[in-house]
C-alpha cells in the first residue's frame, strides 16, 4: 500500500492524520483512492485533470515530471507539497 503524506492545510479532510495509506499504481489512481476515502481531497489537489499549479508532488523523495501518470510502487511514499514563492 502507498503511504501518502498529507500537508497540514489538508489534514482537516483526513481527520487530522498526517499520513494515510491507499492503493494505486499511478499518481492519478492514488488521488482517486484518496478522494474515495477522504471526500474533497481530489478537488484540493487536482484542477482540470492536472495537479494544481500551486502544488508539487514527490514519490519516494523524487519530484515527479509526468504528472498524474507517474508510476507509483506498492511500497512508495507520496508527498504533496505546496509551492513556495516570493522574493
Amino acid at each position: 500500500m502507498v503511504v501518502v503524506c498529507i500537508p497540514p492545510l489538508l489534514r482537516q479532510l483526513t481527520k487530522g492524520q498526517d499520513k494515510v495509506v491507499v492503493d494505486g499504481n499511478t499518481l492519478r489512481k492514488v488521488v482517486d483512492r484518496l478522494d474515495e476515502n477522504y471526500p474533497g481531497l481530489k478537488s484540493r489537489l487536482i484542477v482540470e485533470g492536472q495537479l494544481k499549479p500551486s502544488l508539487t508532488a514527490s514519490i519516494d523523495g523524487v519530484f515527479i515530471r509526468r504528472g498524474l501518470y507517474e508510476r507509483v510502487n506498492a511500497d512508495s511514499e507520496v508527498t504533496f507539497l505546496p509551492n513556495i514563492s516570493g522574493g
